[in-house]
């Protein structure tokens, strides 16, 4: 038998999903059940207390109250995913990219024996500068 728990959350809500069977509120998702269906759900940006169970699986709503009268509030950058970035600073993704041709220019080479392992780096850096071209 799985291990409940009640819990309360409370936090802005980042999203609610596609299907409008789940929210996110503190980088978590929580999970709405087909068998205890809620009435209207809360927007991205209202405050809320979310009152849950906690199983081995998932974390089910109970409850939910909308707090500071349903006022929306501006989400911190870091939440907002779905730009190209997912929040990451340029250096980051370039750093990112150059690994990536990294491993596939490792990958590459692997299966040639007359490749020297210096070579590989140099196969990388030209990938990285057509992957990089505008």
């Amino acid at each position: 038998m799985a291990t409940k728990n009640l819990e309360t959350v409370t936090g802005l809500v980042e999203q609610v999903n596609q299907n409008r069977t789940g929210i996110k509120v503190g980088g978590a998702w929580l999970n709405i059940s087909q068998y205890k269906p809620l009435g209207e759900l809360p927007t991205p940006g209202q405050r809320v207390d979310v009152h849950v169970e906690k199983t081995d699986r998932a974390s089910w709503i109970q409850s939910i109250d909308v707090l500071d009268d349903g006022q929306v509030h501006q989400l911190p950058m870091q939440q907002r995913r779905g730009g190209g970035g997912g929040g990451r600073s340029p250096a980051e993704l370039r750093e990112i990219r150059r690994l990536t041709c990294l491993k596939a220019a490792a990958e590459f080479c692997a299966r040639r024996p007359d490749v020297k392992s210096a070579q590989v780096v140099e196969v990388a850096e030209r990938w990285l500068q057509w992957v990089e071209q505008p």
